[in-house]
């Protein structure tokens, strides 16, 4: 397995939708689709990468990687962001 399978499988689900489709951007609370990874030249708001949820990219612990939209990860930099994802993957989640 490699860090993309488990970034998205450590994405929050939506209750509504196709998990193996589409998970929700934890910064924003929208829609990303499966199908769009390192979709950033041609759309750089609907395709998604990994995230290091605790800003360290040299951590290596797959807890640690989640799949984000490749502009809000731009946007958070190295921002330490594990609490408010813990937060929110323990609640459900449905996709307007």
């Amino acid at each position: 397995m490699n860090k993309f399978y488990y970034a998205w499988e450590n994405a929050i689900e939506w209750e509504n939708l196709n998990s193996k489709q589409y998970r929700m951007c934890y910064l924003c609370q929208k829609n990303m689709n499966h199908g769009t990874k390192w979709n950033s030249d041609s759309n750089p708001n609907n395709g998604w990468n990994v995230d290091h949820l605790d800003g360290n990219k040299s951590n290596g612990v797959t807890s640690n990687w989640v799949a984000v939209h490749y502009s809000c990860n731009i946007e958070k930099g190295k921002k330490d962001f594990t609490q408010k994802y813990r937060s929110m993957k323990g609640q459900k989640w449905t996709s307007k």
